[in-house]
């Protein structure tokens, strides 16, 4: 039995009202806060994760372009271009250059230890990350020369990659010495680049990321970055990201104007086999959801990943991560961050409206003459009718967040429309047009 209901939205200058929540429900309040209304130029910039080297420069490139991602990230690993005190960047150059001459911003990941300044291995992938003074120093060394090689506004160098995990920082991940690498790391490249963008490395969202930052930012070693960057993966919805990444932000003590950059964050297939549905259909509602969730964050990008598939083992959580499967063939994720990306980027002003009550949000982008509502629920309720009404707009087109048309039925008047509304069906998106234009 569905529930119905009279839902409205109010547009222009019509500040979204806020529902009555429990105060114990933190979650719901959270929400509210973040209802919010403004220039679509403040919206997160989407991106993807390449692996260069992996995939072929012109397949990512393609790929990256066919869904309208504007930033790329990809590594610059210390090992693959130190050799023996001399620096070599060719494998990298055309990567770069082929990415900036099609628009795309780039975030550097320069990371992970090199073996002639270690004090030995940690595994049989990584050499242990610089300890001492020499082997710091060695390590600016290396990021200055990234710097002299590749600079400009659309260049981001980020420091390291997740090293509140042991596997990136062996043999056991340690905040203080992380912070002495990232604050040389960063004065190096300002000592050549004065108006680098440097960002420190993306914290995973596990062994407490926001002690971890507020140990950087207590040390005084984010005072030459340009934010703070976070990985808020979970296996749940993403909007219950939003308590981890307004704990996150907390903890930046002294840095509450710096933008947070998400570069990374995504769903693999795998975690979302125990969801019923078809793995793929259901990625693709959480990609679409998270990068909505990004924008309620207010995040300054979200770079997604993974753009391809690292593999093709159904049950290897890394394998299914990307948008594109393992040969490039796009899945129905594609599909929906291309839609999403096109709504944000291409549009004038937003409005977010919260319906705590109900467990459903509402987005509205403003394109032109018309407006784009996005509608989703974020609680696993049963199926929700409602009579979604547009002031001033007449409906033109429903679909899904995979572009499938859905019927368009009205309740009555000509501006209200008949919506079915759940978790698991995912967000739905309703074009209307402003009626003096039509």
């Amino acid at each position: 039995m569905y529930r119905t209901i009279i839902f409205t939205l109010f547009l222009g200058a019509a500040v979204f009202a806020a529902y009555a929540v429990s105060p114990s429900n933190q979650f719901q309040q959270r929400l509210l806060q973040l209802q919010r209304q403004g220039s679509c130029a403040d919206l997160p910039q989407f991106g993807v994760n390449i692996h260069r080297g992996r995939d072929p420069d012109n397949i990512n490139l393609a790929l990256a372009s066919d869904i309208a991602a504007r930033i790329v990230r990809m590594e610059i690993t210390w090992i693959d271009v130190e050799q023996h005190g001399q620096y070599e960047f060719g494998p990298f150059d055309s990567t770069i250059d082929a990415l900036r001459q099609h628009g795309k911003s780039i975030i550097l990941g320069l990371a992970y230890g090199h073996p002639d300044h270690s004090d030995g291995p940690a595994n049989p992938v990584f050499a242990l990350p610089p300890r001492t003074p020499e082997q710091r120093a060695a390590y600016g060394r290396f990021v200055q020369a990234v710097a002299k090689r590749y600079h400009g506004s659309d260049i981001v160098y980020e420091i390291w990659n997740e090293p509140n995990l042991d596997l990136f920082w062996p043999p056991t991940f340690d905040a203080k010495a992380y912070g002495e690498l990232l604050d040389m790391a960063a004065r190096a490249i300002r000592d050549v680049k004065p108006d680098a963008t440097i960002i420190p490395a993306g914290l995973a969202n596990e062994n407490n990321p926001a002690q971890f930052l507020h140990t950087l930012a207590s040390a005084g070693a984010l005072r030459d970055v340009n934010g703070i960057s976070f990985h808020p993966y979970r296996q749940d919805g993403p909007e219950n990201s939003l308590y981890d990444i307004a704990e996150f932000e907390s903890a930046a003590i002294g840095r509450a104007d710096q933008p947070l950059w998400i570069t990374e964050w995504g769903y693999s297939e795998a975690w979302l086999a125990k969801s019923g549905q078809d793995t793929r259909t259901r990625q693709a509602i959480m990609i679409s959801r998270m990068m909505l969730t990004a924008a309620l964050a207010k995040a300054k990008a979200l770079l997604v990943y993974d753009l391809i598939d690292d593999g093709t083992d159904p049950h290897d959580q890394e394998s299914g991560f990307g948008l594109y499967d393992y040969d490039f063939t796009p899945k129905v994720s594609a599909t929906a961050f291309r839609t999403i990306a096109d709504l944000m980027s291409g549009c004038s002003t937003y409005e977010f409206k919260v319906d705590g009550s109900r467990h459903t949000i509402t987005a509205a982008f403003h394109i032109g003459t018309g407006v784009s509502f996005v509608i989703w629920a974020y609680e696993p309720d049963r199926p929700l009718e409602i009579c979604f009404t547009t002031p001033d707009t007449n409906p033109v087109e429903l679909t899904d967040i995979s572009g499938n048309h859905l019927p368009l039925e009205t309740c009555g008047a000509p501006s209200q429309v008949r919506l079915t509304i759940s978790e698991v069906a995912g967000p739905v998106i309703l074009q209307a047009e402003n009626k003096k234009f039509q």
